[in-house]
């Protein structure tokens, strides 16, 4: 975990405080096993989860920060947002991948963490409006728009790559 994508700020600068108290809130969770295995699955076409949870997590602690809300379970809720260990592309899940992860990301967390509403809210409602049920807490908005944000720089991080495939898979 060093960078964000579309950030300036490294995670390995001590010296930023506001990096330090993000990776704090977050590590328990990067140290699970399962959750490692993440970094073996594509996510945006070039991104793997495990850094669009780290974008999307970045991201949504820095908004809270700003608008003084509960930072670290919003962040702990976005890292685990997409908790789920299949590959999307298999026929298997493809269909209803869309409604079904956010259940199976909250199912995955609560292997391992008690969890508090905040967290609950941001893995489960993530998918909104795509899905039905909206966030119940500020924070849960908050990793939605982090969510689609995060998604769009990593799809648009590569546009002579991406969206040929995106207008293939459309046309």
């Amino acid at each position: 975990m060093t960078k964000v994508l579309g950030s300036k700020r490294i995670f390995s600068d001590i010296t930023d405080d506001e990096c330090m108290e993000f990776l704090n809130s977050v590590s328990s969770i990067v140290q699970i096993d399962a959750y490692q295995q993440l970094k073996n699955y594509t996510h945006h076409y070039y991104t793997t989860r495990y850094q669009h949870s780290l974008n999307v997590a970045w991201y949504s602690y820095l908004m809270c920060k700003k608008l003084h809300l509960n930072a670290v379970s919003c962040a702990r809720g976005a890292m685990m947002h997409d908790f789920y260990l299949y590959d999307t592309h298999d026929a298997k899940y493809a269909k209803k991948h869309i409604q079904t992860h956010p259940s199976i990301a909250l199912k995955n967390a609560q292997k391992y963490f008690i969890l508090d509403p905040v967290e609950v809210d941001c893995i489960i409602h993530h998918m909104w409006p795509r899905v039905k049920g909206k966030p119940r807490t500020k924070e849960g908005y908050i990793v939605t728009i982090a969510d689609k944000y995060a998604a769009s720089l990593e799809v648009c991080s590569h546009p002579f790559y991406a969206l040929p495939a995106y207008f293939k898979k459309i046309f």
